[in-house]
């Protein structure tokens, strides 16, 4: 927690610094801007001047005598990267104009950067704070729309980007994207300067497909010619029960309009005071909550994490386009196993320093970190526990790696729908369980996951069963047998053990159909060699990721290498697992 008054700091003297943000940090209570820097210094003199602060052209100067708890970087798109970096370096928290950053790889050190320092990286989607995109956020999350269907987005092209980000942050997940756009006689698009190879900005069209990880479905249009005066940006939401539609938000008026169908019936949403501030009202509500952040010491909203996928995204769109065909988004994950002899918290830490955005939490019985059992006594409590040290850390958990502990069935269903309910409140909806030990008859096996798969149903997670050495998936013909006979089963790869186990790396195109997760690390030729050092082995990592791709990969990766088998040092070994995937994928 960080109490007393906040030292704050704007890097960029620009428009959106002088209109917003220095007037949104001013209206707190606690927070003093105590410095503005700009490369102009007449543009840095005059606004440290409103603000009482002092006035710099060099930030790194400025964070060395100033040394400002909170940092807002509002430089134009194509130099965030340094003052982010160096900001972060200096200690401060930082609040970064969106987009991010104008390539994939500088967002990602960014990300990884603020993971390793422990500071809180946060990007400023701002449209999450609209009045109306607020309110569609409780309608869903309540089921008042029922399962999702899709999302039609129409957008300027100043708010593409943040109808991306609008569509992660009410639909989940963008798991695979499709797009086309057209540009006209301006290359560099609507921005004066352009965004690396980011489209971020369309001129004359842009449309995208995206396919969301719970299967619903968005499409995105938009142009410059639009009128801002007119439409910024107007959604549809539709699902089983009903229709939200959003529109007239325009640049006058961002308060908007929210119906529900099939009544027709209106929200309404802001009051007098609050429509007449216009986009002060946005940004005055996302400043806010990222100084709540830093004094509660939690993970922002929308966070460089957030920040990292709407750049990957952007990425995705120029590649479809370029090549021609839909883009995977998948994200690599650190095995909370690497660290299972340590208590959830400290594991959730050590994972944030190596710099990993994303984690694949364990919840083994008897093992780490959390046991099913008192998971289903106390999801509610498990949950807190849990989003207080994700909180913390800034880390996302994209899956959970489950062994319920017990063979009674109805036990074993009772724990598994517990865990199911915690996956679902943490965003969650791969679930990884261990098969049967090896001998046991295909058919029982394919009548016990019948029975769990139909009883996680109503809560919107997939289960999915690991390829293992000793347990009926060891033999890759079984693993697939399972899979044609459960419907909605899917299976998470981990080839080490197709390596090293009787396959001997042989196998693997028979159960890629069926492979909805995948745990990678490499591995010799028998068990006592299932965990060896990344390129010591014999996993053919390139093959896999080709074949992967031929068969249509959109799931994760893990990277899974486990601190209580041999004297393998995870740490070092995951982050080879992360580079590899970089290299080859998408």
């Amino acid at each position: 927690m960080m109490e007393g008054k906040l030292r704050a700091a704007i890097i960029g003297a620009g428009g959106v610094a002088r209109s917003q943000h220095a007037p949104g940090l001013a209206r707190l209570a606690g927070v003093e801007i105590a410095a503005v820097c700009d490369i102009d210094e007449g543009r840095a003199r005059d606004l440290a001047s409103q603000c009482g602060a002092r006035a710099y052209t060099d930030y790194q100067r400025m964070l060395a005598e100033v040394r400002p708890d909170i940092v807002h970087v509002c430089t134009p798109e194509a130099f965030h990267y340094e003052p982010v970096m160096a900001s972060l370096e200096a200690g401060a928290h930082v609040f970064c104009e969106k987009v991010m950053a104008e390539s994939l790889a500088k967002a990602r050190t960014m990300v990884q950067k603020a993971l390793e320092s422990g500071r809180i990286l946060a990007v400023d989607y701002n449209y999450r704070f609209f009045p109306v995109f607020r309110k569609l956020k409780e309608l869903i999350a309540e089921g008042a729309l029922g399962r999702i269907a899709f999302f039609n987005v129409y957008a300027h092209s100043y708010c593409m980007h943040h109808a991306i980000d609008l569509i992660r942050y009410l639909g989940g997940e963008i798991v695979e994207v499709a797009a086309m756009h057209t540009r006209w006689d301006r290359p560099e698009g609507a921005l004066p300067l352009p965004v690396g190879d980011l489209v971020y900005t369309p001129t004359r069209n842009e449309g995208v497909v995206l396919r969301l990880e719970n299967g619903a479905v968005a499409t995105l249009s938009g142009s410059l010619y639009m009128d801002l005066n007119e439409t910024m940006i107007q959604m549809e939401c539709v699902g089983e029960k009903g229709r939200a539609l959003i529109d007239q938000i325009h640049i006058r008026d961002i308060s908007g309009r929210l119906r529900l169908f099939p009544e027709g019936k209106e929200i309404p949403l802001v009051t007098p005071e609050e429509q007449a501030k216009g986009f002060s009202l946005a940004f005055e509500r996302s400043i806010e909550a990222f100084v709540e952040s830093v004094r509660a010491n939690r993970a922002p909203s929308p966070s460089g994490i957030d920040g990292l996928r709407a750049v990957e995204v952007e990425e995705a769109i120029v590649r479809s386009q370029r090549e021609r065909r839909f883009i995977a988004l998948p994200r690599t994950a650190a095995s909370a196993l690497a660290f299972s002899k340590l208590p959830l918290e400290e594991a959730l830490e050590r994972i944030a320093r190596l710099g990993f955005p994303y984690v694949d939490l364990a919840v083994h019985e008897g093992w780490a970190h959390l046991n099913p059992s008192e998971v289903a006594q106390d999801v509610g409590g498990t949950l807190r526990r849990v989003r207080a040290a994700l909180a913390r850390t800034g880390v996302v958990p994209v899956s959970l790696n489950v062994g319920l502990g017990t063979s009674d069935p109805d036990e074993e269903e009772r724990r598994l729908v517990a865990v199911a309910k915690l996956a679902r409140e943490l965003g969650v909806r791969t679930l990884t369980l261990p098969t049967a030990r090896k001998g046991t008859p295909v058919e029982q096996e394919v009548r016990r996951l019948q029975r769990l798969t139909q009883a996680l149903k109503p809560h919107d997670v997939q289960l999915t069963i690991e390829t293992h050495i000793g347990q009926v998936t060891e033999d890759p013909g079984a693993a697939a047998q399972i899979a044609r006979s459960v419907p909605g089963l899917g299976l998470t790869l981990d080839p080490s053990h197709y390596y090293a186990g009787p396959a001997q790396g042989s196998g693997l195109e028979e159960v890629l159909p069926f492979v909805s997760h995948v745990h990678l690390r490499d591995a010799g030729s028998g068990w006592e060699e299932i965990q060896l050092p990344v390129g010591r082995g014999r996993v053919e990592f390139a093959r896999l990721f080709e074949l992967l791709k031929r068969h249509g990969y959109t799931g994760d990766f893990v990277a899974e290498y486990i601190d209580s088998i041999g004297e393998v040092q995870p740490a070092p070994e995951m982050l080879a697992i992360q580079s590899l995937v970089h290299a080859h994928w998408p």
